[in-house]
């Protein structure tokens, strides 16, 4: 096997799975938001930190998935 592309799936799941964390911390901190502002308050913190967090994620697992298809074909 070639170290290069182990290496190279290794960096594709980390990165997948970096993204998945900042996915799941947007909804998080999200859901919070939504329980605040259903008591009456707005965390301005969170109306920030959501859509950063969620397009921080989304960023990171299609990058992540460019990388392992760009593997996937240099093995052809």
């Amino acid at each position: 096997m070639d170290p290069k592309k182990d290496l190279a799936i290794t960096e594709s799941q980390r990165q997948r799975v970096e993204g998945n964390s900042l996915i799941g911390g947007g909804l998080s901190i999200g859901a919070i938001g939504l329980i605040g502002a259903a008591a009456g308050a707005v965390c301005p913190v969170c109306v920030v930190a959501t859509p950063a967090l969620l397009v921080a994620g989304v960023y990171k697992r299609l990058r992540a998935s460019s990388a392992s298809r760009e593997s996937t074909v240099d093995e052809s």
